[in-house]
């Protein structure tokens, strides 16, 4: 297996169906980041927190704003409605940005999907 994470920047998989700044998305997503350019939105990277690599201080960054914005995407009619099962996706996505982490290295070769 190669060294997907080659500098201090996490690596991930991308999926597909994460648009945190798609038109649809977009909105939802700036409930629980504030306000963002249409630049900021697609800085998100459309990932979830399986399969990611990062470095423990960003973990430690990361984790408990995922938490929280898991539990609040959960508790919002609207987002949890539009996102359905991948809700920790976005609350995942959505604290990555919110805890400074604006690059992620994608890689789609870390997973084998079927």
């Amino acid at each position: 297996m190669p060294k997907f994470m080659a500098s201090e920047d996490p690596a991930a998989f991308p999926f597909f169906y994460i648009e945190p700044g798609s038109p649809k998305n977009a909105k939802i997503t700036q409930k629980f980041t504030g306000p963002l350019t249409l630049n900021q939105l697609d800085e998100i990277a459309p990932i979830g927190n399986s399969p990611t690599f990062m470095t423990l201080k960003d973990m430690a960054a990361v984790m408990p704003l995922w938490m929280n914005k898991s539990i609040d995407i959960f508790q919002d009619a609207e987002a949890s409605k539009e996102w359905g099962w991948v809700q920790e996706m976005y609350g995942f996505c959505s604290g990555l940005w919110l805890g400074g982490v604006k690059h992620v290295d994608l890689h789609m070769h870390m997973m084998v999907q079927v």
